[in-house]
């Protein structure tokens, strides 16, 4: 596949009838959340774009991605796209959070459908003094349908580690947290393998 291909595949479901749409980074997250500009975040952009260009030859960053399923809109951006390889790298700060999982599968689960074709992915992972690439083991390809339950129940608000970060703080009126069933149920093929 061709970066060009891509690109008119999601022009083509941006433009698709939907009722209601989601970036993917609320869809994993809260999709209330008001991110307060900080020195942090700033500093974190800036490692994002560092991390970005020292991994980029061959890879396409910050590739738009679109999806419609079961009448929402999914939509996001990649942090690197390796269309030879057929691998969607997120880049993070050092330390899973659940949320990274959720949306390194749920991106993955998109380009799958809208493609037809066999993605994986992985994590580039940072810090100050270095940045090292990591494959998924395990991804959770059903997280696209609990997005879509979740986006159609109208659960906006949804507890993890963005938390600290967001402008509502104590106004937020306890968010629910993630379904654990689908994290439980990926430990268990990791123990498999």
């Amino acid at each position: 596949m061709e970066i060009e291909e891509l690109k008119e595949l999601v022009d083509r479901e941006l433009r698709k009838e939907h009722k209601v749409e989601v970036d993917v980074t609320r869809a994993v997250t809260c999709m209330e959340m008001q991110v307060v500009e900080s020195y942090a975040l700033t500093v974190g952009r800036q490692r994002h774009e560092a991390v970005q260009k020292m991994f980029m030859p061959g890879m396409y960053p910050e590739v738009p991605v679109a999806l419609v399923y079961d009448d929402v809109l999914i939509k996001g951006r990649v942090d690197l796209l390796d269309l030879k390889n057929l691998m969607v790298w997120e880049i993070k700060p050092m330390g899973m959070k659940p949320e990274y999982y959720r949306q390194l599968s749920l991106y993955v689960a998109m380009l799958r459908k809208l493609t037809g074709l066999y993605f994986w992915g992985g994590f580039i992972f940072y810090s100050k003094e270095k940045a090292y690439q990591e494959y998924s083991t395990a991804l959770d390809m059903t997280v696209i349908d609990q997005v879509v339950e979740n986006v159609k129940a109208g659960k906006k608000r949804i507890a993890g580690a963005y938390c600290e970060l967001c402008g509502l703080d104590k106004k937020c009126d306890k968010p629910y947290r993630w379904n654990n069933r689908l994290d439980v149920r990926v430990i268990e093929e990791i123990k498999l393998i």
